[in-house]
């Protein structure tokens, strides 16, 4: 048995994200991952919350640095979850010409499926994650992930050299996910 959403309290948190993120992108600190903002929320967001605000982003594409930033705030996010697995919907920035470099940035012990197309570094510094793009990324695929498995359901520019330990890149080539390399 499911329990029925409480659709103000949802409201409210979604608020409480929106704020956090418009704090944290008026800061000077926005190259950061800014856990101090979400770990003052009151609660807890949940995947279905993060995925939300995901696609709320294009309303704040317009921001300073919002390609290289935004990726941090969503790291921030969903390390303070208690979920473990997540949806990132990027296709309504994709349709702007917008791309996020970043995604995945620092995040640890965390499976997400991105849908969309991504910039650069997708699963940048990330441990023990498990990342699925539904769409193509720019180069430097996996940089300095470690133990990380990344699947890629479109095309990308590069795979990094820099990718550390354990780390593994897949692409699903003719319907079979096929292991590639740098």
């Amino acid at each position: 048995m499911t329990s029925a959403i409480d659709i103000p309290l949802y409201r409210k948190h979604l608020e409480d994200i929106c704020d956090g993120y418009e704090k944290y992108m008026r800061s000077g600190n926005r190259f950061s991952i800014p856990t101090d903002i979400t770990s003052k929320f009151e609660f807890k967001p949940n995947s279905k919350e993060i995925e939300e605000f995901s696609k709320m982003l294009p309303e704040y594409r317009k921001l300073e640095n919002f390609n290289y930033s935004t990726a941090n705030y969503l790291t921030a996010l969903m390390r303070s979850s208690r979920d473990k697995e997540f949806v990132l919907e990027m296709k309504p920035l994709n349709e702007y010409g917008v791309v996020l470099h970043n995604i995945g940035d620092d995040l640890a012990n965390k499976k997400f499926v991105v849908n969309g197309k991504v910039g650069e570094n997708l699963g940048l510094f990330a441990r023990n994650c498990n990342i699925t793009l539904n769409g193509d990324a720019q180069q430097d695929v996996g940089k300095f992930a470690k133990h990380c498995k990344i699947f890629i359901n479109g095309s990308y520019r590069s795979i990094s050299r820099e990718i550390k330990w354990g780390t593994k890149v897949y692409q699903l080539q003719d319907g079979i996910w096929k292991r590639v390399q740098h």
